[in-house]
């Protein structure tokens, strides 16, 4: 595996497809009422709405999307899709390798934060939270919030060039 990680990269409609259609089982799963038309509505809106999209590819073959805003040095990351890799699979994101690619990534842009925010237990917050570790962030802050009845974690790390 040799992962590379690009900036606001022209991802073509079929990549951005087979994401989404990878990531509906976990949007369904951690969007209340959501169908795929919803979510790949959702998806699509963000990727339209960003400034800062991260696309990560292996052996140059899309498997994830980052998508999110900068302000003033801090990323807000606004949505995710994780892709399967060549073989079907992603296990990847959990690689040495993976996590090693993205810490060279971050190092390269001129960001002093990133905030997050995710459903508590859900694939994304229980990601976000294990990352932030393996990025070595600092993470000053960790508030809890109630969005339509669901717990949702906000998290703002200091990025540890």
């Amino acid at each position: 595996m040799a992962f590379t990680y690009h900036l606001n990269r022209d991802n073509t409609e079929e990549e951005i497809a087979r994401l989404i259609a990878d990531s509906q089982p976990y949007m369904l799963q951690a969007f209340t009422n959501s169908t795929e038309s919803t979510n790949n509505s959702f998806a699509r809106r963000s990727i339209a709405n960003a400034n800062y999209i991260m696309s990560v590819l292996d052996d140059g073959y899309l498997v994830a999307m980052s998508i999110g805003r900068v302000k003033d040095k801090t990323l807000t990351w606004d949505f995710a899709i994780y892709g399967k890799d060549a073989n079907g699979s992603k296990a990847y994101v959990y690689s040495d390798d993976y996590t090693q690619a993205a810490i060279e990534f971050f190092r390269t842009q001129d960001l002093d934060e990133q905030v997050s925010s995710g459903l508590v237990g859900s694939p994304m917050e229980n990601y976000q939270a294990e990352m932030h570790t393996r990025y070595s962030l600092t993470t000053p802050t960790l508030e809890q919030y109630n969005v339509t009845g669901q717990e949702c974690n906000y998290r703002k790390a200091v990025l540890d060039k």
